[in-house]
């Protein structure tokens, strides 16, 4: 488990404009709140997946295991920090995304808020029936 220091509520992207970094933040504070898990790590892959940025599922599952928790549902539904969202978002909006054209990024940016705002309501049930699966023994399974 991972804890935030003072420094790191404070962060800032390097890369990315910091009309970005506004506009993400303020989804991120709001969803924080709003959701019974906080801003997941899921929610992020799902979404990200979404855009085409996660191109295999293995990359998901590297960056669910990055949150240092064993088990799945931990994986899924924990809260992630502020700079672990905001580093990987730069990373795949600034590096990835807008490589060629810098202008994409506020496109990726206006997009992935789009996506999240749509998701937010079935993120959680979808994603409690794939942990129920993952759970499950050998002998629950049909």
């Amino acid at each position: 488990m991972t804890y935030a220091t003072a420094i790191e509520t404070r962060y800032e992207p390097s890369r990315m404009s910091r009309v970005s970094t506004e506009k993400l933040s303020q989804l991120f504070v709001k969803l924080d709140r709003e959701l019974e898990n906080g801003f997941s790590r899921q929610l992020v892959a799902d979404t990200l997946m979404k855009m085409d940025l996660f191109n295999k599922k293995e990359e998901e599952t590297k960056f669910l295991d990055a949150s240092g928790h064993n088990y799945i549902r931990s994986k899924k539904l924990n809260s992630m920090s502020l700079k672990e969202y905001l580093t990987i978002l730069e990373q795949k909006f600034v590096d990835i995304a807008s490589k060629d054209d810098p202008a994409k990024e506020l496109e990726c940016v206006d997009t992935f808020i789009r996506l999240v705002e749509e998701d937010r309501d079935t993120f959680l049930p979808r994603t409690l029936d794939v942990i129920k699966e993952a759970e499950m023994t050998p002998y629950e399974h049909k």
